[in-house]
């Protein structure tokens, strides 16, 4: 069996063509990485959206009861007082010397108060061009319900 050897012209043009498939993709996959990155960032923005809207979930229905307080709400629960408040577009929740940020691309806070239904928590959320208004309803005190509920009764005879 005879082996064919090949020029040094053959051995550089396959070197140069090897060197060039190379670079192209070592160069595609850092532009894979950079797409990875971009991907997880936005995933992790949307996680954090979603665990701010969670966490004001939770505290609208675990709170008692709310009120306006200039340009934030207060938050009665459990005979504790709390602030919920609106900074730079950053919502800040303030109880004693606790401080915790819910979440941030807060446009707007928002309390509405109904007389015939529950008082409504209002938080407008920016995220790139696109907005969002998240509405958290707040259970009534059972008391002043109950109450209430008497005087509609009473009104009615």
């Amino acid at each position: 069996m005879k082996l064919r050897a090949s020029t040094l012209v053959e051995t550089l043009v396959m070197m140069i063509v090897a060197g060039m498939v190379f670079l192209l993709v070592t160069e595609g996959l850092g532009m894979f990485k950079r797409l990875q990155g971009r991907l997880i960032a936005a995933m992790e923005s949307d996680g954090r959206i979603r665990e701010g809207v969670y966490r004001l979930e939770s505290l609208a229905e675990s709170a008692d009861s709310m009120k306006r307080a200039g340009t934030g709400v207060i938050v009665y629960r459990n005979g504790t007082e709390a602030m919920l408040r609106l900074s730079d577009s950053v919502l800040i929740y303030s109880r004693d010397d606790f401080v915790d940020t819910i979440m941030t691309g807060v446009e707007r806070l928002k309390h509405a108060e109904y007389d015939d239904g529950p008082d409504t928590l209002k938080v407008t959320i920016r995220k790139a061009e696109k907005t969002f208004t998240a509405r958290f309803g707040i259970r009534q005190n059972p008391q002043v319900e109950y109450m209430r509920e008497i005087n509609r009764i009473e009104n009615e005879q």
